[in-house]
C-alpha cells in the first residue's frame, strides 16, 4: 500500500506489470467509482460517455483510475453537490493514422468536475501524477493534470483503444 501525496490516500501501488489483456474501461471505471463512493460515503452526480476497450494490465490501469477518482473526490465543492463528467473523444477524428493497427484509434478521456481546488495539484500530488504518467506511458498513453478554479477538465488521458 502506498500513500498518495498529502491526502492519506491508500491504494495498491502496481509494480512492473508486463502482462497486457483486453480491458473494458467502462466496467473498470464503474468498479472504482463504486468502490470510492462506498468508502467515502458520497453520492456525486456522475455521467460518463462510452469508453474504449484497451490492451493493458488491468491492475496498473485500475491503479491510475482509482488514483484519479480519489484525488477528484478529495476536494468536494463547498455548498454544492460534487459532479464528475467523463468525456471520451476520438483524437483526430476522421484522419487515417497508418501507425495504428487492428482497429485501434487514439482517444482522449477527460475528467470534468467542480472540485474545490486547493493549491496546485501538480505540487500536492506530484508523486501520484508521476506514477500515473509512468504507468500510462508503458501503453503508449499520456496523462495530463490541469489546474482549475471551480469547474473544468482536471485530468485527461490520451490512449489507444477500440470502441
Amino acid at each position: 500500500m502506498s500513500t498518495i501525496s498529502n491526502l492519506n490516500i491508500s491504494v495498491h501501488q502496481p509494480g512492473n506489470y508486463n502482462f497486457a489483456e483486453r480491458i473494458n474501461l467502462n466496467e473498470l471505471m464503474q468498479q472504482h467509482l463504486l468502490k470510492i463512493q462506498l468508502e467515502k460515503k458520497i453520492s456525486p452526480i456522475i455521467r460518463s460517455e462510452q469508453l474504449p476497450g484497451i490492451e493493458a494490465n488491468r491492475t496498473a490501469i485500475g491503479y491510475v483510475l482509482e488514483t484519479v477518482i480519489r484525488i477528484i473526490f478529495s476536494y468536494p465543492p463547498v455548498g454544492r453537490k460534487s459532479f464528475l463528467y467523463i468525456n471520451c473523444d476520438e483524437e483526430n477524428k476522421g484522419a487515417l493514422d497508418i501507425d495504428l493497427t487492428n482497429g485501434f484509434k487514439r482517444y482522449i478521456i477527460s475528467f470534468h468536475t467542480n472540485v474545490n481546488s486547493v493549491g496546485s495539484l501538480n505540487t500536492l500530488h506530484q508523486k501520484a501524477i508521476d506514477e500515473c504518467t509512468s504507468i500510462l506511458k508503458k501503453y503508449g498513453a499520456s496523462f495530463t493534470a490541469n489546474e482549475i478554479r471551480s469547474a473544468g477538465c482536471l485530468f485527461s488521458i490520451s490512449l489507444l483503444g477500440k470502441m
